[in-house]
């Protein structure tokens, strides 16, 4: 409903809109580990077994694979949606 309502205020496609909330929710809750629940769980099972993670390592490492990911959302966006 939102974006249906925000698409038609910012005169942008609703799948434009969609596809972008689905990138951002998804991939850029993985860039911390407060971000995704997913994330909390491991960092404390790493933690409980005696392995520190500081907010900066997981970030200093999960930037190449969120960076992978989100190149690869962008050309999937691109061949499935803007060239087809």
């Amino acid at each position: 409903p939102v974006i249906e309502e925000i698409h038609v205020k910012l005169g942008v496609e609703a799948i434009t809109l969609a596809w972008a909330l689905l990138l951002g929710a998804t991939l850029g809750g993985n860039l911390t580990y407060i971000g995704a629940s997913a994330n909390v769980v491991a960092v404390r099972n790493l933690e409980e077994h005696g392995y520190r993670v500081s907010f900066y390592d997981f970030v200093k490492l999960s930037i190449p694979f969120n960076t992978v990911s989100v190149v690869t959302g962008w050309i999937l966006y691109e061949i499935l949606w803007v060239l087809s």
